[in-house]
Formats: structure tokens, sequence, C-alpha cells
């Protein structure tokens, strides 16, 4: 027999003091707290049937929405760089981490935020996950930045050889041997260099002094080129 339950007078009957700190203590037995530096990664899920109806295997529009996305990602992650590449986001955090270094939060706000941003510039319903990675210092930022633009490059060699009839399953040989098969069936992977390297976006911070006030004035704008972020951007420290 079922009861009948008065939920006001359930609610009415619970302390919310009380129960407080037990949720609140079980909450931060399963936080992680992290130092820096450290790469936070974004991949978008099932990016392949969602964008159906897109350029395949890359469409500038794509490419730009994930460039809005880690432009904001830059600002509200404190990020000094980042890497866009395929359906992926990386960004680089070298010096304080943003919600005093909670797993947890960084991992869900940098993957909703990414999530509405790239949904509303296509006008897809789409979602990312997200990861971090800790880093040793800025050559081991500099290592993992080029290790995850290996991999974007050698995805897209694949996948334009896919795209044009050859079966990349059957395929043996270096990365350079599906160039040179791409090249010689008229195919240049290099000719996009967005599409096929990605991009690289970081922040500069210029100050200027106002004569005579002597007020100094900081200026920070976002700077963009194509490829992976090179060692003169990420050892020199913007």
């Amino acid at each position: 027999m079922q009861r009948n339950y008065n939920i006001l007078d359930m609610l009415l009957s619970i302390n919310p003091h009380s129960f407080e700190e037990r949720f609140k203590s079980a909450e931060r037995s399963v936080e992680t707290m992290l130092e820096p530096p450290i790469a936070v990664r974004l991949d978008g899920v099932g990016f392949g049937k969602a964008l159906a109806g897109f350029k395949w295997p890359r469409d500038y529009r794509v490419h730009l929405a994930l460039l809005d996305a880690a432009s904001a990602l830059l600002e509200r992650m404190n990020g000094r760089m980042a890497y866009i590449g395929s359906d992926e986001i990386n960004i680089i955090v070298m010096d304080e981490l943003p919600y005093s270094g909670r797993l947890e939060k960084i991992v869900s706000i940098s993957a909703g935020l990414a999530s509405s941003i790239v949904s509303l510039k296509l006008s897809r319903n789409l979602f990312f996950d997200s990861r971090v990675v800790p880093l040793r210092d800025e050559r081991d930022a500099l290592e993992y930045l080029l290790y995850r633009a290996r991999i974007v490059f050698n995805n897209y060699v694949n996948s334009l050889l896919k795209a044009h009839g050859f079966r990349v399953e059957s395929l043996d040989g270096h990365l350079i041997d599906r160039i040179r098969l791409a090249r010689s069936a008229g195919l240049d992977p290099l000719r996009e260099p967005w599409a096929a390297l990605g991009s690289c976006i970081y922040r500069v911070t210029t100050r200027r002094h106002i004569e005579p006030i002597g007020i100094a004035v900081e200026r920070r704008r976002v700077i963009e080129v194509d490829g992976p972020c090179l060692p003169d951007i990420v050892l020199k420290g913007y």
C-alpha cells in the first residue's frame, strides 16, 4: 500500500545547516586541486555525425567557431595561448589557474563554455568533453602542442586520402609516404594550412605611458597565426 507523504512536512523537517557540512565534506573528498602549468584539452563529441552537411574533412566555418571559443577560453581560463586543430581546442595555462585550480570546475566550465559558443555559431547542438594534462614547464608545453599538431596533421592527411578514394587502412609506411602519395594524386595537404595544421592564438599585452600625466595604460589583444604554436611563441612567454 502506497503511503501518502506530505512533502511540505518532509522538507520542513530537514535542517539545511546540519547536512551542509556533511555533503560539502563529501564533495571535497573527491575534489582534485591542480598546480600550473597545465593544458586544458577539449574534444568535440561526435562531430562527424553532428556536423553532417558541412565540408569534410575540414570546414572553415567550424574552424572559425572553434577560434571564437578558444578566444573566450583564453580569457576565462587565464590562458597564455591556444592551439586549435580539427575538432579540438588546447588551452595552455602557465601561471595562475582559474577557480583556485579545482579540476572539476576547470573541466566543467571549459566544456560548457566551448559547447555553448560553438553550438550558437554553427546552429547545431554540439558538445565538448574536457580534460587536463599537467605540464612541467614551457618546454613541456611546446612539446605537448607539437604532439597535438602532429596528431591533427596525421589525421588530416588520412582523411584527405580517404575522401579521394584511397583505402587508408591498407596503406603502410611513414606519414611522409602518405604525403607523397597525396601529392602524386594531385592533392597538396598543405594547400590550406589552417585545415592541415590548425591555428595558434596567443595574448599580447602592450603598455604605453600617457604624458604628461604619467599613467601606464595596458592593452591586451589576441593574435592568430596558421599552424601550431612554435617555439618563439611558447618559450617567449607573452
